[in-house]
């Protein structure tokens, strides 16, 4: 019996490293697949770490004609006169082929519109962008694309404050897509995505009050982002003030070590995020009210807006669809943005839903959109002629507003 148990122990004892070694060696085979799939890639925290440091040199590199530069404020911002065969930025850091007078001429609306790539036109030319339909279809609306790429509305808004007013607007349209809510609730971009590059921003946090906090950005300076180059691992300092920090990733020992414990925890954070965890940003196909990023996406529009509305701007919020709204209302279904929409209509903001520009469209969905998801040149020009027709009788009240100034300045003798 006694020899029969020393037999067994150690016979199940290498079936047992049998089995971990079959588990570590499929998720290896994993590890492997995820890199030629669409989904986030599965890596080392020590390979992260040296395309972190990679990547932040290349940013640095003042000889790379890059479009982004950092901003010790906003994080990053287009550079001024920046120019492409297919993007072009004005000496005042907009988007369009000219420079706009420091005042819009008698009876024009001007229009200045703040958001990221959907507002600033990723993936068409410059003549293609909605902005610059709108604008160039009808000689009394000018409009202002302030948009940059990867923006969340906390920097757009911040931007606003900064520079928003300098070419005095009458209108500020604020454009929310659905990828803003995981960008409030963000510090350092590779947190939420390591194909992303090594840009940190600020953001805000909503207190008991329903007040904002703002945290300013925590790599203002290229001397910050020279020192993480040095000391990669000090990444970790930023998880804090990030949601979509890991300490799995980025602190368990076990990580860089064992597959296993790689493919296992990303398994997890993608169930528990999607499906289980009750604050999960999305719930039955739409904007989960109960997400902590749903009361700060709802206060920083409303701040916004009434900071515009304190200049004496009109605020728009445009909710502009991607592509998966759009083959929701198609189907019969509602936005992942409704009970946002529903929230700032309850709150008596002015909200644009772009979605109506293409509710009843005939063309498919895919023409609609770019390969990356961003709007077609077809569709820049759905969305540009319904914002033409929502902006039209703002102008037309612009220009009896002006007209009647005119009229009491020469009755009264000035």
């Amino acid at each position: 019996m006694n020899r029969r148990s020393r037999f067994t122990a150690p016979g199940r004892l290498f079936l047992v490293l049998l089995a971990a070694l079959a588990i570590e060696g499929q998720a290896r085979v994993a590890e492997v697949l995820s890199r030629h799939l669409p989904a986030e890639p599965i890596v080392r925290r020590s390979d992260l770490l040296r395309e972190q440091t990679k990547e932040i040199a290349l940013m640095l590199d003042t000889t790379r004609a890059i479009r982004d530069a950092l901003d010790p404020e906003l994080g990053w911002r287009y550079k001024a006169g920046y120019s492409t065969s297919t993007d072009h930025l004005n000496a005042q850091g907009l988007r369009a082929l000219h420079v706009y007078d420091s005042l819009p001429r008698p009876g024009v609306l001007r229009v200045a519109v703040f958001g990221d790539s959907f507002a600033y036109g990723n993936e068409v030319e410059d003549d293609n962008t909605w902005c610059s339909i709108v604008e160039s279809t009808t000689n009394d609306i000018e409009v202002l694309n302030y948009g940059v790429g990867g923006y969340g509305l906390d920097q757009a808004f911040l931007r606003f404050q900064r520079e928003g007013m300098k070419l005095r607007p009458d209108v500020v349209i604020i454009v929310f897509v659905p990828d803003d809510p995981p960008r409030v609730l963000n510090v350092y971009r590779r947190f939420m995505s390591a194909r992303e590059w090594p840009l940190s921003k600020p953001r805000f946090a909503l207190q008991r009050d329903g007040t904002l906090q703002l945290i300013p950005n925590p790599l203002p300076s290229r001397d910050a982002l020279v020192e993480l180059m040095r000391h990669p691992e000090e990444v970790r300092s930023l998880g804090s003030r990030d949601a979509w920090y890991s300490p799995t990733v980025y602190e368990n020992p076990l990580y860089d070590h064992l597959a296993t414990v790689r493919v296992a925890s990303t398994v997890w954070r993608w169930f528990d995020r999607g499906f289980l965890d009750p604050n999960r940003l999305i719930r039955n196909g739409v904007f989960n009210e109960q997400s902590p990023a749903f009361p700060l996406e709802v206060a920083i529009i409303t701040r916004f807006a009434a900071v515009v509305r304190g200049r004496g701007v009109t605020p728009i919020i445009l909710l502009l669809p991607d592509k998966r709204s759009v083959k929701s209302v198609h189907d019969g279904n509602e936005t992942v943005y409704e009970p946002l929409r529903s929230t700032l209509v309850r709150r008596g903001l002015t909200v644009w839903d772009g979605i109506d520009a293409f509710r009843s469209t005939e063309m498919s969905v895919d023409r609609l959109f770019a390969p990356y998801l961003h709007y077609s040149a077809l569709g820049n020009g759905v969305l540009a002629q319904w914002l033409r027709q929502k902006l039209e009788p703002l102008g037309d009240a612009r220009r009896t507003s002006w007209r009647s100034a005119m009229r009491a300045t020469q009755s009264s003798g000035g």
